[in-house]
Formats: structure tokens, sequence, C-alpha cells
């Protein structure tokens, strides 16, 4: 006797939906990857001091030029449109951190609690004017957002030859990151460490 064959079996139909175990070790070894390297940019003052820095560079020329822009008068000493530059200070002045402006000062983002030794964030500046490169250490912006530099009797305009270079330096690995400004005014990252 020939049985039929048998298609079809009254078994239970197999769940299919939801991960494999394959795939949820697979995501979660993934995930330990990512948290492993970005966590590794954060952990160290090296690296993350002088890009910590440079954002917060930029930030603060960005502020004094928008207060510069929303000020109606041309004093820029009594309207906070100045920034005062060493070469390990960078922000206003303590008349205008008094008047809400305390976060337009470079804080030292190379503290790193887990170190005996603090790192120090070295800046250096390179500003031209229409004749030749000056030393500046006061940098203004006028009312249309142009850098300047006070000068006694006629302010003058900065960065008109050449965009001008604030270089952050994190002195123990040599790392450098550079803000640019051009002549009308624009601040931005630069890519390259030496020029804008």
């Amino acid at each position: 006797m020939i049985y039929p064959r048998v298609t079809h079996l009254n078994n239970p139909p197999v769940k299919t939906n939801g991960f494999t175990i394959i795939e949820l070790i697979v995501v979660i070894i993934l995930l330990a990857i990512i948290a492993l390297y970005t966590s590794s940019k954060y952990m160290g003052a090296s690296h993350f001091s002088s890009a910590a820095a440079q954002e917060q560079v930029v930030s603060i020329l960005r502020q004094v030029q928008i207060t510069a822009m929303q000020s109606n008068t041309s004093d820029s000493s009594a309207s906070c449109r100045s920034i005062l530059m060493t070469s390990d200070q960078f922000g206003v002045t303590a008349s205008c951190q008094s008047k809400g402006m305390v976060s337009a000062t470079l804080l030292d983002y190379s503290k790193d609690m887990n170190q005996q030794q603090l790192e120090l964030i070295q800046l250096s500046y390179a500003f031209s004017s229409a004749s030749a490169a000056i030393s500046v250490s006061e940098l203004s912006f006028d009312l249309l957002g142009r850098p300047t530099m006070v000068a006694s009797p006629v302010d003058t305009r900065l960065c008109t030859t050449t965009d001008c270079r604030i270089t952050i330096t994190t002195p123990s690995t040599g790392e450098s990151r550079s803000i640019c400004i051009n002549s009308e005014g624009f601040i931005y990252r630069s890519t390259h460490s030496v020029e804008c």
C-alpha cells in the first residue's frame, strides 16, 4: 500500500517577529564600539581641550559681534564690543562680565580631574590691516560686524588684505586649531592649522 505524502503538518506556526540572539549580540557589539570611540574623544585633555576651546572662541567672537551690530553707539568700550586677547586670555572685560556677558570668556578646558597636571592652552594671533601685519591686543567690531582695532582718532579696519587668524595650541601634543575672520566679519573654523 502506498501512503499519500503529507504536505502540511498541523504544527503551530513559528513566530517570525523580533530579533534573533545573534542580531541582538551584533547590535550590542556595534553600540559598544561606537561608545568607546566617542567616549575617547572626551576623556583625555589633549584632543578635547583644543576642540572645545576652538568652539568657545568662535562662540565668544560671534556673541561680541552680534552685540556690536545691535548696539547704537560708536563707543566700543562702553557697549561691550571688544575682546581682550593675550596668549593665555581671551574674552570681554570684567565690566562686561558684570553686565551679563559672563559666558564671553575662554574657560580652561585643559583641566582633567583624573590628572595631577594641568595642560595649558596657548593662543596666538595673526592680524593684518590695509598696510601690514599688526599686533592686536584688543579686537573690536564695528556696527556692521566687521573686525576693527580701536585707535585714538579712527578705528582701524582689520583683515582687509588676508583673513585674520586666531590659533589655539595644546603644547603637550602640539595640536593646533584655527579660527579665521574675513574682512566683512565672517567667522569660521579653519581646516588648516597654518593659514586660513
